[in-house]
C-alpha cells in the first residue's frame, strides 16, 4: 500500500511587490500595522517617505485583501524597515518577507543583507539563518545590528 504524499497547506497570505499597491492604500496599511505594534506609530511618517524612493522596493504580505506586513529593501541590501501586524506575528509572514528581500538583494548583486532590530527579535533572525545565509548579530544597547552573508541561489 502506497502512502499519500504529505501535503502542506499554502500560507494564508501572499507576498505582493510594492508598485502594485496604490500609495493611499500603502500609507493606510502602514498606519494600521504600526498602530498594532507598541511605539511604532512614530515611525509611520518616516516609512511613508520610503514609498516614494526609487532606490527602495517594498514587498507586502496580504491576506483576504488586507495588507498585514511589509519589508522595505534598499538597493544596497539594507532593510530599513520590516513590520508585521501584531495579530499576524508568528504566522510565517516575517519569514516570507525576509526571504523575499534576500532574494531581491541577491538579484541586485548584493552579498549582504543588513538591518537593525530590537534585541527581542534576535531569535527570529537566527532561526531564518539557514535559509538566507550566515548571520552576525551585534548587540548595541536595546538594538542589534544584523548582517546576513547571503547564500547564492
Amino acid at each position: 500500500m502506497q502512502s499519500e504524499p504529505i501535503r502542506t497547506a499554502p500560507p494564508p497570505f501572499k507576498i505582493i511587490k510594492g508598485h502594485t499597491i496604490e500609495t493611499e492604500t500603502a500609507e493606510a496599511a502602514i498606519e494600521t500595522i504600526h498602530a498594532s505594534i507598541p511605539d511604532w506609530h512614530k515611525n509611520s511618517s518616516i516609512v511613508k517617505k520610503f514609498l516614494h524612493n526609487r532606490e527602495t522596493t517594498f514587498y507586502w504580505a496580504s491576506t483576504d485583501g488586507k495588507l498585514i506586513g511589509y519589508v522595505c529593501l534598499h538597493r544596497t541590501g539594507c532593510v530599513p524597515y520590516i513590520a508585521v501586524a501584531k495579530s499576524n506575528s508568528r504566522s510565517g509572514v516575517g519569514r516570507a518577507l525576509m526571504l523575499r528581500a534576500a532574494k531581491k538583494a541577491r538579484k541586485l548583486g548584493n552579498q549582504k543583507l543588513e538591518l537593525t532590530s530590537e534585541n527581542s527579535a534576535n531569535d527570529f533572525y537566527r532561526k531564518i539563518e539557514n535559509e538566507i545565509g550566515p548571520v552576525k548579530i551585534e548587540i548595541a544597547g536595546q538594538y542589534s545590528n544584523i548582517t546576513y552573508s547571503l547564500l547564492p541561489h
